[in-house]
């Protein structure tokens, strides 16, 4: 390679430092997304908030109570998801929960069996609305039920055709209930609950284990949504969890849950110097192919 070559991809390289400094150290943009606040949108809050404070009205006061509730305050027309903090006992928190019973939901299936009454059983999908469409009976809303629930229900509406109906259901397809693990996982995607509940290192070993040079496990988080755009927050060392057995951090996961793997610094790193320095590579190889050349027809 000669020394003109060798001044080109010099130069080259320093283009890429430069690059580098600004821009490899930028969050990802689903963090942006989900947790950043421009500081032009935090000046024009405190600007609307000032000019409001001279005439109290509903939506003042609502605001005011949401930052009571949050820890800030930011207007609604510039931020769509708001963290909220809430009591580690509240029913909004990420815990290790006490269990509970599956419950019906939509799309769920199932089978009904009513023994010595095979005109009664069969197979029954649960519509949008939570509905079976049942023999002889009509629409029956199981929705939010458990199947010991469902089953004394659907008994309760045919004791009016049959003495003694003796029913029995099996839940034979779970479809109602579904965590969601993105980020640095082999399999990231939808994974269907079979219970109420799904521990943390079950989703994670559902989507593959983490790589550990690429995922920051230490800062992973779980993000469930309440209501109306807020988001409860909790970050996670699952490195902790999958490799040094700390059960502790094994939190129940609920239905529209999200899981997030970020990756680390130096993958980013990894990944920027990859896209930007390889055709650099490819073309120093021609440039000197071309003077391979060049020397043999000499």
């Amino acid at each position: 390679m000669n020394s003109n070559n060798i001044f080109r991809l010099r130069g080259m390289f320093l283009l890429v430092m430069f690059f580098l400094m600004g821009s490899v150290l930028m969050p990802s943009p689903a963090e942006a997304q989900l947790f950043s606040i421009s500081l032009r949108e935090k000046k024009e809050a405190e600007q609307k908030a000032v000019e409001q404070k001279q005439e109290p009205t509903r939506q003042t006061q609502q605001k005011a109570a949401r930052k009571e509730k949050t820890g800030y305050s930011v207007s609604e027309d510039n931020i769509k998801l708001q963290v909220v903090k809430v009591a580690a006992d509240s029913e909004q928190s990420i815990k290790r929960e006490k269990g509970g019973e599956y419950t019906l939901g939509k799309d769920d299936v199932i089978a009904i069996e009513v023994r010595r009454h095979e005109e009664f059983s069969g197979i029954f999908p649960l519509s949008s609305d939570g509905k079976i469409q049942y023999n002889f009976v009509g629409d029956i809303e199981l929705d939010g039920l458990t199947k010991s629930e469902a089953e004394e229900k659907i008994s309760g509406l045919l004791s009016k055709y049959i003495e003694n109906p003796e029913v029995n259901i099996t839940i034979t397809q779970y479809n109602s209930k579904v965590v969601y693990v993105l980020g640095e996982v082999p399999s990231p995607g939808r994974y269907v609950m079979r219970g109420q509940y799904l521990p943390l290192r079950d989703a994670l070993l559902n989507a593959g284990l983490p790589l550990r040079n690429i995922a920051a496990m230490r800062r992973t988080l779980i993000i469930r949504p309440v209501a109306d755009g807020e988001i409860v927050v909790k970050r996670v060392n699952i490195l902790s969890l999958l490799y040094h057995g700390n059960l502790a951090l094994n939190y129940d996961l609920r239905s529209g849950d999200i899981v997030y793997v970020p990756s680390t610094v130096l993958y980013k790193v990894g990944t920027v110097l990859d896209q930007i320095i390889s055709p650099l590579f490819r073309g120093a190889v021609v440039y000197q192919t071309a003077d391979e050349l060049t020397d043999n027809e000499d």
